[in-house]
């Protein structure tokens, strides 16, 4: 009884000792990436000013089409424009956190960087996941928040409480399946010389998602919830604001996204087997 305890005891030492070391590194990120955007103010403004400008963009050809009639495939202008703004939330969000990480992916597997952080106490996949985060990119989420606001004044939806909880819900999970699709591309730079065109290709489809699901053919819309899943993101959040919610169908993301963080993790491991290191 007494080894048992002992054994216990230095369970709960080691896992608290993990524990307070992932909770220094997590705040050395965010206190160096800080650092990094007083260092250059400029950046960050710049940054504010694209995602503008990448809401511009994105609402005039929307503006043009309802210029001439007040619904699309069901669609108002103002719901339409709620979907440009939970999509430039969500272009801030990947900008923030994912793109900074996996545009480095390809540098650590090809110059042995990789080693630096597979020796640290820490897990390393979640730290080659989050080792650089950019908070001026979160400065676009502020026009992306601001059309999604006007879009809902323009709309006039009234949704319940249980509505915008379930908007939430479809929100976080569409950023995280895209996250986690995201993520797998940069670990094919385990085989690949680079993984860095698939992401551009992924960024340049995620374009897409401006526009409510309606608007494409059936094919695309099934891409859009499946192997791209965008429209969780978008499309499906606005249309629980307009009242269409499903629990089942919430459950049965939730429980496919689980599914995907495994796959994700049994790739990296898989993809760690096939790497040789700097010292090969």
């Amino acid at each position: 009884m007494s080894v048992s305890t002992s054994s216990g005891h230095r369970f709960d030492k080691l896992r608290t000792l993990r524990f307070g070391y992932g909770w220094r590194v997590a705040r050395a990120i965010v206190r160096q990436a800080l650092g990094r955007e007083v260092q250059f103010r400029a950046q960050a403004w710049t940054t504010l000013a694209v995602g503008v400008l990448e809401v511009a963009v994105a609402i005039v050809p929307a503006l043009l089409i309802f210029g001439r009639t007040d619904q699309v495939h069901g669609w108002s202008i103002g719901e339409v424009l709620m979907v440009t703004g939970a999509a430039q939330l969500l272009n801030a969000f990947l900008a923030a956190v994912i793109t900074p990480n996996q545009s480095k992916m390809t540098d650590y597997i090809r110059n042995g960087d990789l080693d630096l952080i597979l020796i640290r106490p820490a897990p390393a996949q979640l730290f080659a996941a989050f080792r650089w985060f950019e908070p001026a990119a979160l400065l676009g989420a502020l026009s992306g928040l601001a059309v999604l606001i006007v879009g809902w004044l323009q709309a006039g939806l009234h949704p319940s409480p249980a509505g915008v909880l379930f908007a939430l819900g479809w929100f976080v999970l569409g950023c995280a399946a895209v996250a986690l699709i995201w993520v797998n591309l940069g670990y094919l730079a385990f085989w690949l010389t680079s993984a860095g065109q698939l992401q551009e290709f992924l960024a340049t489809l995620l374009t897409a998602g401006r526009y409510p699901l309606a608007f494409y053919p059936a094919a695309v819309r099934t891409i859009f919830l499946s192997l791209v899943p965008i429209g969780l993101a978008t499309t499906i959040p606005v249309d629980a604001l307009r009242g269409r919610n499903s629990l089942p169908e919430l459950i049965i993301a939730v429980l496919l996204l689980g599914v995907l963080a495994m796959i994700t993790r049994l790739h990296w491991l898989a993809g760690l087997r096939s790497y040789s290191g700097a010292s090969s």
